[in-house]
């Protein structure tokens, strides 16, 4: 029996959100737990609703979803894992099992900060979300974001132009780009850090998936930058997490009046700590965490910091005022197959994805094997055909193969 589908199978009955901890200190293994009868399940501490998932045990669902990761080169990590985030598991509520396209921030990697912020940006916050994310991504910072709209993609898209690596969490399955005008930034996303998420293959954007998600975002981050934000909001509901967690809060200050600020007000009232920017939270961390991060090129990236709405809309995230995209695109078949792209595209705008995807010829089909003499190794060319199969440039075949869309 293979490990990695219990594994998946255990996560489903779970859910998002759902912990295991007592269940393995008392099977050991994935394997063991699907073996358990109900006496013994509920002797380790399992709820009776659990238990009734468990004792199903059909495995045919997991192992669609572990036959899709393979295709397309999502790594799926649990707690035990030596690549799960020690930022993340130390969480009161980790997730057991993750799905990553791209490579997750290892414990070696310094700083991580969370940027998160309202969909409904104004200039200003646009402004202060590209250059604090710019800077502390050009201080080797990794920006961690959910990838929404406005505050949270300005984010991203400032820490891949000042080169860096940032960290997508998603709340919905890896088949599905949400919002969908962010497609080549999700690419860019996973081809310089990761994209992340808690919900299997072929599950939806729906709202009750976020709040369970932004656990995830603040969890993987040492501090979460809150730069616009309605009273009642995503990005509020975030930064409680982090309180939760012991994480350090800063939020941005702005005008009592305006709504977009209602929330990081708020959380000033409340204690957070204000920040104008990567410096004052730079400068925070280089008293308590010295060696995270490099102030010295943050104080070059200065001048270079002016928000870039070319490399925004080349990424698809929206400006401020216009209109938001179509609905999420979502695969046609159950399988989890993505839909291939019909239109005529421009290239990807990241160079990398840009230059591998030269590499497909028209019309013909390739493995990732085929890229060795182009100096790929086999697994690097896998991920990048996925990041490109998933963006709609490429289109999967019989084989293991891939095609041009």
């Amino acid at each position: 029996m293979n490990e990695t589908v219990c594994r998946v199978w255990l996560s489903l009955a779970l859910r998002p959100g759902g912990t295991c901890a007592e269940l393995f200190d008392h099977f050991g293994s994935a394997e063991d737990i699907w073996h358990a009868g109900a006496d013994e399940l509920k002797l380790a501490g399992a709820a009776p609703q659990l238990i009734r998932r468990l004792e199903k045990r059909d495995l045919a669902e997991a192992a669609r979803i572990v036959g899709f990761a393979e295709r397309y080169g999502i790594n799926i990590i649990t707690l035990s894992d030596p690549a799960y985030p020690d930022l993340l598991r130390g969480i009161p509520d980790p997730p057991y099992l993750l799905y990553v396209l791209g490579n997750l921030p290892g414990s070696d990697d310094g700083l991580t900060v969370g940027i998160v912020g309202t969909r409904e940006m104004t200039g200003y916050g646009m402004d202060c979300a590209w250059r604090t994310a710019y800077g502390l991504a050009s201080a080797g910072a990794v920006v961690v974001s959910g990838m929404a709209r406005g505050i949270d993609g300005v984010a991203a898209a400032a820490a891949l132009k000042a080169g860096g690596r940032t960290v997508a969490v998603l709340g919905c399955g890896m088949d599905t780009v949400y919002p969908p005008e962010h497609r080549d930034l999700m690419a860019a996303i996973a081809s310089s850090g990761a994209v992340v998420s808690e919900y299997p293959p072929g599950c939806p954007p729906m709202a009750r998936n976020f709040p369970v998600r932004n656990r995830i975002i603040s969890g993987l981050s040492r501090g979460v930058f809150v730069v616009e934000a309605g009273e009642k909001s995503g990005a509020v509901l975030t930064a409680a997490e982090a309180k939760k967690q012991g994480r350090d809060v800063f939020a941005l200050p702005g005008r009592v009046t305006d709504p977009s600020s209602a929330g990081t007000c708020r959380l000033l009232c409340e204690g957070a700590k204000a920040a104008a920017g990567a410096a004052d939270i730079l400068d925070y961390y280089s008293g308590i965490c010295p060696g995270l991060f490099d102030a010295d090129a943050f104080a070059r990236s200065i001048c270079s910091s002016e928000p870039d709405e070319e490399a925004l809309s080349s990424l698809g995230v929206l400006l401020p005022g216009e209109r938001r995209g179509k609905r999420a695109s979502r695969p046609a078949e159950r399988e989890y197959k993505s839909e291939p792209a019909t239109e005529t595209r421009e290239p990807p705008s990241d160079p990398r994805l840009r230059e591998f995807l030269s590499l497909v010829p028209d019309g013909a089909s390739v493995c990732a094997d085929s890229f060795a003499g182009s100096g790929y190794r086999t697994e690097e060319a896998l991920n990048l055909l996925s990041i490109l199969e998933i963006s709609g440039y490429l289109q999967s075949v019989p084989g293991g193969m891939f095609r041009r869309a």
